[in-house]
């Protein structure tokens, strides 16, 4: 049987055509460093910022949106709505939003005010990573956050 961590990461795949490596909440930032445990985990070791010069770093606004699995979940708020009118209904004030999961398996992500940052340009940081990685400041099973 799938768990609901699975759903998560299936979601995750199915919708953005990337593989999440750490859960919603974590708290990594551009530029961490660290490595990936078995239980698919982060485990921060550092920064590029602490060890080299950090390339330039680029910010936009990403549009709201929400996701679910397919069947299984339930958005209301005060009365039923569909999944696409959910990021509308938070918007208004105080407005209040229940999710009800009919399986373990089910998962949702209601995404508002997100900014998205990375590095501007990727070849600095590919070069630094490998400079870093000959000269011993960065071991070969530590991942960057990009």
């Amino acid at each position: 049987m799938k768990s609901g961590l699975q759903a998560y990461f299936d979601l995750i795949y199915r919708e953005f055509d990337c593989y999440a490596t750490w859960l919603p909440g974590t708290g990594v930032a551009v530029g961490d460093i660290g490595r990936i445990a078995m239980s698919g985990s982060f485990l921060r070791t550092g920064s590029l910022s602490e060890r080299a010069q950090l390339p330039r770093i680029r910010e936009e606004a990403e549009p709201d949106q929400n996701i679910s699995t397919r069947g299984g979940v339930t958005f209301s708020a005060g009365a039923s709505v569909e999944a696409n009118q959910v990021v509308h209904m938070l918007a208004k004030a105080g407005a209040s939003l229940d999710i009800s999961f009919g399986r373990a398996t089910a998962a949702a992500l209601v995404l508002q005010n997100v900014i998205r940052r990375e590095f501007a340009d990727e070849q600095p940081v590919r070069a630094l990573m490998k400079s870093m990685l000959a000269t011993g400041g960065l071991d070969p099973d530590e991942v960057v956050v990009t």
